[in-house]
């Protein structure tokens, strides 16, 4: 790749764009709860809470820095994005109010076998366009099995209705395959950069 063609130093602003905007976005997203707390809004938050809250976006924008740093594709980028965004709403609602039942709800430790599946599917993949592809895939596919468990034995109640849990966990299914949508761009793109 060389840098001085137009498009790549157009890809490298992006990206520059993409990485400045997010950290300034993060900063300010860290400050909302701050700010609503001056009000009487119901937020209530300790310094746990903006500790964990100022790791989780750190983690997001850590792993944003290294998408940027494996490719400057922008479907791959836009991919990245979408799961790490996808990822970062999952643990927040689930630690906020739980995604069935209340966050207190055993249950929503699921969850973490869909944040598992994409670690290790990204590590063996080795982050390649195609190996996210499925990783992302493989995300869905664990959504929607704890979303059928979960509607098959009667999980998360009191407290989730079929509708919700059916609405949550399609919305996330949703996310993750829009990612891997993008990822299947990517790969796509990498093999054949002439194809339309």
């Amino acid at each position: 790749m060389t840098l001085n063609t137009p498009s790549s130093s157009r890809k490298l602003r992006l990206t520059r764009r993409l990485r400045t905007g997010y950290w300034i976005g993060a900063g300010l997203v860290l400050l909302t709860p701050l700010v609503a707390m001056q009000f009487d809004t119901g937020v209530d938050w300790g310094p746990a809470d903006f500790v964990l809250f100022a790791f989780m976006l750190a983690g997001a924008g850590g792993l944003l820095e290294l998408a940027v740093r494996l490719s400057d594709d922008l479907a791959y980028l836009a991919g990245a994005s979408m799961a790490i965004g996808t990822g970062f709403l999952l643990i927040w609602a689930n630690l906020a109010v739980g995604l069935m039942g209340s966050e207190d709800n055993p249950l929503n430790l699921l969850y973490i076998g869909v944040l598992a599946t994409g670690f290790l599917g990204a590590i063996f993949a080795r982050f390649t366009a195609r190996g996210l592809m499925r990783t992302l895939f493989a995300m869905t596919a664990v959504v929607v099995l704890i979303a059928a468990a979960a509607l098959y034995i009667e999980w998360g109640r009191p407290g989730s209705e079929p509708v919700e849990i059916i609405a949550v966990n399609a919305v996330l299914a949703t996310l993750f395959t829009g990612a891997g949508g993008m990822f299947r761009m990517a790969s796509v793109e990498s093999t054949c950069p002439e194809c339309p």
